[in-house]
């Protein structure tokens, strides 16, 4: 049995979408985080915030609430989770890789005591978050399954995973979503089975 699968794909082409939309039954057997990106339509800027999949809601904002509103939006420290900001153009990114030293890092420790673990979306800060690297690398070599996405780019971060540590990796712009869904079902199976 494949222990890691990965998503890859160009930008925007749902891999963190289909995911969560696969994941979503089995969301009490998951630890780990995921990237949710949000617009601010008073700015015209980007947010990229980690969030526990374990506890934090697994929502889409609503595109027409500002981020000045999220401090109070369901209980979430929304400052203290941002990741990297962007312009709406995508025309120079701040990354915050102390966020991931931090709390991506308490996020991934806390979910081995879970059957699957979550990481989405792996990238480009990590390789300034190298507390955070080597624990995504240590779990990848341990015994629980992972799944997640990965950019679609080359770095020595993601190249390391690709080459040594992804089993599977599905590319959403090779594959139709109807066979990526049924290979993400086959790779939790197993899984599913052994918790339930």
């Amino acid at each position: 049995m494949a222990k890691n699968l990965f998503l890859t794909g160009t930008k925007r082409s749902g891999k963190s979408t289909l995911l969560k939309e696969v994941l979503l039954p089995c969301r009490h057997l998951l630890g780990g985080y995921y990237i949710q990106r949000v617009s601010d339509p008073e700015t015209s800027q980007i947010s990229y915030r980690i969030l526990d999949i374990a506890s934090d809601p697994y929502y889409e904002l609503n595109a027409t609430e500002p981020l000045s509103s999220l401090s109070s939006n369901k209980g979430i420290s929304f400052s203290d989770n941002i990741i990297a900001t962007t312009s709406g153009n995508y025309k120079g990114i701040e990354m915050h890789p102390a966020v991931l030293e931090t709390r991506g890092v308490q996020l991934l420790e806390a979910a081995q005591n879970k059957s699957l673990i979550l990481m989405d979306e792996l990238g480009r800060i990590e390789q300034h978050a190298p507390r955070f690297s080597e624990t995504v690398f240590t779990i990848l070599r341990g015994p629980i399954p992972v799944i997640g996405v990965l950019k679609k780019e080359h770095n020595f971060f993601l190249d390391q995973i690709s080459l040594r540590h992804a089993h599977v990796i599905l590319d959403l712009d090779d594959l139709t979503p109807e066979s990526v869904q049924k290979q993400i079902k086959d790779f939790l199976l197993p899984i599913t089975l052994h918790t339930d």
